[in-house]
């Protein structure tokens, strides 16, 4: 691969070509130098230039990666309240479900039309939201775990504000595998406990 002398003089130097400084800088012995060092700046400069480039695409990926995650976490809680509202009252409608989590009537609109157009749930003739079957399978497994974490943190001595507040965020944070594998091994536990429990009565 060769380089035209024209190409790597503004690397060596930094500035425009002289008009009559090309011949003279050929015919000297210190040419391979000169291509070198072009070809060192060149190379280090592309490898820096790639670097940067490859730091700003991990950067947005992450970024995008979170956005997800706050949109799904979101999405959840929108569904739990729901399905709490729906154990209370026949029917519900975006105003009860923005006073219910004190969010603007504004934002809960955007989700309800979002959700709705996910399949997560639908809205009848007179504007009572539902959930449906998928929106009903998350929202009852999001219940399950914030109950169960919560109550956690309740018997470790917690208060409750900060109880539920918590518990909400770690039903976000694990999956529904390795919470079902916390949940059987919390009840083993639990049953062992018992099981010592009455062995010592009987004693």
């Amino acid at each position: 691969m060769t380089f035209p002398l024209t190409t790597l003089y503004p690397y060596m130097y930094n500035k425009p070509i002289p008009p009559m400084g090309i011949r003279n800088l050929v015919t000297s012995r210190c040419y391979l130098f000169f291509v070198l060092k072009a070809l060192r700046q060149f190379t280090v400069c592309r490898l820096r230039n790639g670097g940067d480039a490859m730091k700003k695409t991990q950067g947005k990926s992450t970024q995008r990666n979170r956005m997800k995650q706050i949109q799904k976490n979101s999405r959840e809680d929108y569904l739990e309240a729901l399905l709490l509202l729906q154990s209370q009252q026949s029917s519900v409608h975006s105003s009860e479900l923005a006073s219910f989590m004190d969010f603007s009537r504004a934002s809960v609109s955007q989700a309800v039309l979002s959700m709705e157009k996910d399949g997560f749930l639908s809205m009848d003739d007179k504007y009572s939201l539902h959930l449906t079957e998928k929106g009903r399978k998350i929202a009852e497994q999001v219940h399950r775990k914030h109950e169960y974490f919560e109550k956690k943190l309740l018997i470790a001595g917690v208060d409750p504000a900060t109880a539920d507040k918590e518990g909400g965020s770690l039903g976000h944070a694990i999956s529904d595998d390795s919470f079902e594998k916390i949940a059987e091994h919390g009840m083993k536990n639990e049953h062992a406990t018992i099981e010592q429990s009455c062995g010592k009565e009987q004693a």
